[in-house]
């Protein structure tokens, strides 16, 4: 069996910060007709709250309130930071979308929350009569022992670990390859473009009605998660989007096409992708690293990469993203531009940060199509082992003539 991990050390505090932060502004994201990219307004829920929710519920025995007598009427007594998450639970149901595909501990809350009676709490406060035996308070502790029972049932913490192997690994991997890379080449240039397509581009002129339609299905999915159509057949229709498997030959295109390429690719050392999911559909997005000695600037490189992405790779059918230009902040909320010494280490960890959060991507949510398919990935990691060419050149400079 497994061994149990700390429901939410610092460490993973910080990540599941950065992963919801990341889950909240690529899902988010609409991409306009004139190669802008807008942030709607609409909110997929507090995946960070529920998260953190379950974690502490599975890992701890915490009891969220004490249950008194005063004046012949029952009052919640908050006795764990546990009863903070009383009045976050409508928000944490907000995260749900038949879209997507959960982690198990997503997907315990889910099952247990859709058939509770705490979906009929107003989460107005803990001490708030709910009928004429129960207070709030009382739903709330009892949807945490269901949530307990179930979770014990289907052996909820060895699903979790076992779940979070693939994004751990990744992890790790990314981590062991920037180092790499930096160790061989001292310095690195990080060029980052979102490679999409034309076809999943909304008119700005129509932004509204494609809002509009967004809510609609949400409003739909709530539903759908309250029990108002849960006895009737799930109808899903989503909103049309770009298909997936056009992105996966396109992404082994132009991976195996960089080499036939040099006056672009020839300083590239290396690469992250990712299959990426916004409301117009799938995309990649790609943060290639090139040696720090490049004479090009990473703005010049971002628009060369996307160029050949529309002109060559997609033959006329993409579109792109140069988010170095645009100074759009990654995926940690920092903004990485420019060449990177391996001894300017906030700027290192930054970057490895970024590139980790990418990694990390699915460990909560999926969207459905991509469930079968490779998500993630990342270029050759380089030999550690001394490189005799170099090695030879510095000898010969060494010998006197």
């Amino acid at each position: 069996m497994a061994p149990k991990k700390e429901w939410l050390d610092a460490e993973r505090a910080q990540q599941l910060m950065d992963d919801a932060l990341a889950f909240k502004e690529v899902h988010n994201r609409v991409f306009g007709d004139r190669d802008s990219e807008i942030l709607h307004s609409f909110t997929q829920g507090s995946l960070y709250s529920v998260i953190a929710f379950v974690q502490q519920v599975i890992r701890t025995k915490d009891v969220a309130y004490r249950i008194v007598d005063r004046n012949g009427r029952k009052k919640a007594i908050e006795a764990s930071t546990l009863a903070r998450y009383f009045g976050l639970l409508g928000g944490m149901a907000r995260v749900y979308s038949r879209r997507y595909s959960y982690s198990p501990l997503l997907d315990l809350f889910f099952a247990i929350y859709a058939k509770h009676a705490i979906r009929q709490c107003t989460l107005r406060g803990p001490s708030r009569q709910f009928d004429s035996c129960s207070i709030e308070g009382e739903v709330f502790e009892d949807f945490v022992r269901c949530l307990r029972e179930e979770g014990t049932r289907v052996g909820i913490v060895n699903q979790v670990n076992d779940w979070e192997n693939t994004s751990d690994e990744n992890d790790r991997n990314v981590r062991q390859y920037v180092e790499t890379l930096f160790d061989k080449h001292g310095s690195l240039l990080p060029v980052d473009v979102d490679l999409c397509y034309g076809s999943s581009c909304v008119d700005e002129g129509q932004m509204f009605e494609f809002a509009t339609a967004i809510a609609r299905e949400h409003d739909e999915d709530m539903a759908f998660l309250y029990g108002s159509e849960a006895n009737a057949a799930d109808t899903h229709e989503p909103i049309p989007q770009h298909q997936v498997a056009t992105v996966i030959t396109d992404r082994d295109r132009l991976c195996t096409n960089m080499r036939a390429k040099p006056s672009i690719f020839g300083s590239m050392v290396g690469y992250v992708w990712r299959i990426e999911w916004a409301c117009t559909g799938f995309y990649l997005h790609m943060v290639l690293l090139f040696e720090g000695s490049t004479p090009t600037t990473d703005v010049w490189l971002g628009d060369q990469v996307g160029q050949y992405w529309v002109e060559s790779v997609t033959k006329g059918r993409g579109s792109f993203r140069n988010l170095k230009r645009s100074r759009r902040k990654l995926d940690d909320g920092s903004v990485v531009t420019g060449k990177i010494e391996q001894s300017e280490t906030e700027k290192c960890g930054t970057l490895t940060r970024a590139l980790c959060c990418m990694a990390r991507r699915d460990r909560y949510v999926v969207v459905k199509p991509l469930s079968k398919c490779k998500r993630f990935g990342m270029g050759r990691r380089p030999s550690t082992k001394p490189d005799r060419a170099r090695a030879g050149r510095a000898e010969s400079r060494r010998r006197p003539q």
